[in-house]
């Protein structure tokens, strides 16, 4: 997750409602010093005096309710100096709060879009509704890069509050998903209620970055081949998965449990991970036994990916590991996560 060291704004807002609170509360102390004095002095209702102190407060210059004393007279004149005062300075931090709110989210919102214009290797979410939501949470749990592409206002300030990089505006739109740095993204994500609309951002997307993976949600199982020819990777059909999940779990539970401790979905720090074998890495040409993966690093290989496509699942200890491969291995994430990064340098 991205974190723009927004710790000036949350400054800023901090000090400007605890002004305002300041402001307020010594506003009230003059209309309840400036009510309770005209009560004792004149022998006023608490009605009349509330009148006087607020039209002397705000200077609107009525008559006075009654007739004054010398004393009442006196006290007209120091409730005057001292709540016209505290009126203006109440109404000058309102103005400062009131301004000072919107100028730290236009702030936040000029960071936010200059870290997006550095981000490399990220994945762009188009719509964070509730499949794009559970879709994010995940990313964000494996530290991905993300920026977040939805129309919705709301959904776009909770994600500002969440330092979330996200974009309020049409994710089919080309010049959107230029602002979104497609060209320098890894994966999108398309995950919008309407299937039309993840066509068409698959195709923008695909027109835009030749290379980049893209994955799409379907809930009509026809538009499944439009999503493909449009450019898509993958294609999720919903309701097909979540239907073929809920009956997996009434007849093989233990199965899925087993599943979910493999995906991690049980325990974040244990689940299924893939190394890439790149060319020249410390791994390259040599066999699982040679590396010593689970003894030295307790990850537990599941298959080998060749570049070829095809998965050799479970494969012997006498497996060699060839350029592009890619090792499918379960066990402690931070210990998958660190062999990356080491063969990546």
């Amino acid at each position: 997750m991205l974190n723009f060291n927004l710790q000036t704004d949350k400054f800023t807002r901090r000090e400007l409602v605890r002004q305002l609170t300041i402001a307020v509360a010594l506003l009230l102390a003059v209309i309840v010093f400036g009510t309770l004095g005209y009560r004792f002095l004149g022998n006023w209702s608490i009605l009349d005096s509330l009148y006087m102190t607020v039209i002397t407060v705000t200077t609107i210059g009525f008559r006075e309710v009654r007739p004054l004393a010398d004393n009442g007279k006196l006290f007209t004149i120091v409730l005057s100096l001292a709540g016209v005062g505290v009126a203006a300075y109440t109404l000058s931090v309102v103005f400062s709060v009131i301004i000072g709110v919107n100028l730290s989210k236009l702030i936040k919102r000029r960071q936010m879009e200059h870290g997006i214009k550095h981000l490399k290797d990220h994945i762009i979410l188009c719509g964070c509704g509730v499949t794009g939501n559970f879709t994010l949470k995940e990313l964000l749990a494996d530290n991905e890069k993300v920026v977040v592409i939805d129309k919705d206002p709301d959904i776009c300030e909770t994600l500002d509050e969440m330092n979330v990089p996200c974009i309020c505006d049409d994710a089919s739109s080309e010049k959107v998903l230029k602002k979104a740095e497609i060209k320098h993204a890894k994966a999108l994500v398309s995950a919008l209620r309407e299937d039309v609309d993840n066509i068409f951002v698959a195709l923008t997307a695909r027109g835009m970055a030749p290379d980049i993976f893209i994955t799409a949600r379907v809930s009509n199982k026809q538009n499944e081949s439009k999503l493909l020819r449009a450019g898509a990777d993958k294609v999720i059909l919903v309701n097909e998965v979540a239907g073929h999940h809920i009956a997996n779990i009434v007849l093989r539970p233990h199965v899925i449990k087993f599943l979910g401790e493999l995906l991690g979905l049980k325990n974040k720090n244990l689940g299924l991970r893939e190394i890439n074998i790149k060319e020249n890495c410390d791994w390259e040409n040599k066999s699982i036994v040679d590396l010593k993966i689970r003894s030295e690093t307790g990850l537990n290989v599941v298959a080998v990916k060749q570049k070829n496509g095809e998965i050799n699942i479970s494969p012997g200890a006498d497996t060699i590991l060839k350029k592009d491969d890619v090792l499918i291995v379960f066990g402690s994430i931070e210990a998958a996560d660190e062999i990356e990064k080491k063969l990546n340098k």
